[in-house]
């Protein structure tokens, strides 16, 4: 979008209609008998956090505020960590 964003799909930005839709992707899942929890996260979070480190880091937790703060605290730290460069 001309260096206005990289998304084409947002909300909040009708001034960039008709390029970019407030129409979100949406998927449906069943959830069965043993399903703890949902967590809802984007596609950044994921490709620094792994669903194992996710329900290692919630499932004692009984807020939802105080795990989705955990949550974005240990993607904070995977961010910072995966981008930092050492030299030797």
């Amino acid at each position: 979008m001309n260096g206005a964003t990289r998304c084409t799909r947002l909300l909040g930005c009708s001034y960039l209609h008709p390029h970019v839709i407030p129409d979100p992707h949406v998927n449906s899942i069943t959830l069965g008998k043993d399903d703890e929890f949902v967590v809802i996260a984007n596609a950044t979070f994921w490709s620094y956090v792994t669903p194992a480190e996710t329900v290692a880091e919630i499932r004692d937790v009984i807020s939802p505020v105080a795990a989705a703060k955990r949550l974005q605290d240990l993607a904070q730290v995977k961010l910072i960590l995966g981008q930092v460069m050492w030299l030797s």
